[in-house]
């Protein structure tokens, strides 16, 4: 299979992972042959990936470190949440319990299931919705805390604190209006003042919840402080933001940064690893970055890449010791398709990624083999 783009989406490819709909139930289940209509159906709810089956990808497979269902049934829960706040414009309401344990529960199982890995890689198909931005930057951030919160031999109870905390870090911008959040220019001084709000706000949401704790709601109200004390709410720095805080700064800059958003367009994940090294120890906490870089596969497995030496492949694999280096089954130099044959990063290091998942220009020509 292969992280494929909606644009590049035709009619009788075959679907290689199960869909599940904002409700976590089956939409498209795995093996589905696509139809135009299934096609369009998709792209109106605002998918812009889909895994696709294909002979010269049969073999990869993807590794599930959450499983998909379990993923789907927290969003909905998470969405719950952030519409009830919505709907009530205040942060000072106290949210549904069946909610709140709920995420407790749920995420509990995801950290069951996350156990024993020494290397996730983030797929990038699940839930790729363009509607629900908010929704997918609190998955992936909650995601990434936890791993290096794991990667650091922190307690469960603890990296469960963390984890749900940073699921909610961002739960304060539910009340801030989305002409704020999507403006693609520059935000005024009383925007940008609101917008900074939204730390303190998740703060005094999260900590009013019986079945979150304290360290949780530190996710929301440092997540944006910076070790310089340039940050906010407070401007806090050095050893007077919490941990959590540190942790959640990194998670929630990589994701921010590699994610695509209606008004501006994704940056390599190796190039956001190099800026957030360029920021360590005036931004960021290096502890954190490094434990980041050493466990999470930038690159994951089905994802096109495009090399400086203009050739193209698909991920096939990847090393727990060198993770931002994959293996790549190349497909094709330049616009010329080539017979397949697999390049391992680790052992070539003269080729560096140029580009990945989201330009015309990498859609792969097909080798037919004979």
């Amino acid at each position: 299979m292969r992280l494929t783009m909606m644009e590049f989406v035709e009619p009788d490819m075959v679907l290689a992972r199960t869909l599940y709909d904002p409700c976590g139930r089956p939409l498209l289940r795995r093996g589905v042959k696509l139809t135009s209509s299934y096609i369009r159906r998709l792209k109106s709810l605002g998918y812009t990936a889909l895994y696709i089956d294909h002979p010269l990808t049969h073999d990869v497979r993807v590794e599930d470190y959450v499983p998909p269902e379990l993923k789907a049934h927290l969003i909905k829960e998470v969405r719950e949440i952030f519409q009830g706040v919505r709907d009530s414009g205040r942060v000072g309401d106290v949210l549904p319990d069946k909610n709140v344990y709920r995420i407790v529960d749920l995420f509990t199982d995801i950290l069951e299931s996350m156990q024993g890995n020494e290397l996730f890689e983030v797929h990038m198909g699940s839930i790729l919705n363009k509607d629900e931005a908010l929704l997918n930057h609190s998955f992936y951030v909650s995601l990434f805390s936890t791993i290096i919160a794991m990667s650091k031999g922190m307690d469960e109870s603890r990296v469960r604190e963390i984890g749900i905390g940073a699921l909610l870090h961002d739960i304060g911008k539910v009340v801030i209006p989305d002409k704020i959040l999507n403006k693609p220019g520059k935000l005024t001084a009383l925007e940008w003042q609101e917008v900074q709000e939204h730390a303190l706000m998740g703060y005094d949401i999260i900590r009013k919840q019986h079945a979150f704790s304290i360290v949780s709601a530190h996710c929301a109200y440092q997540h944006h402080e910076r070790l310089d004390g340039s940050g906010y709410p407070r401007g806090l720095s050095g050893d007077s933001i919490h941990p959590v805080g540190r942790i959640t700064a990194v998670a929630d800059v990589f994701e921010a940064m590699t994610a695509t958003r209606a008004y501006k367009r994704p940056i390599l994940p190796s190039e956001v690893i190099e800026y957030l090294y360029a920021q360590c120890g005036t931004q960021f906490d290096i502890e954190y970055v490094e434990a980041f870089r050493d466990h999470v596969a930038l690159y994951p497995v089905g994802v096109t890449i495009q090399l400086n030496d203009d050739r193209r492949g698909v991920v096939v694999a990847n090393h727990p010791e060198f993770p931002q280096r994959p293996i790549v089954r190349i497909f094709a130099h330049g616009n010329e398709s080539v017979t397949p044959y697999e390049l391992d990063m680790a052992k070539t290091l003269n080729v560096v990624v140029a580009d990945f998942r989201r330009d015309p220009l990498i859609a792969l020509p097909v080798h037919e083999e004979q």
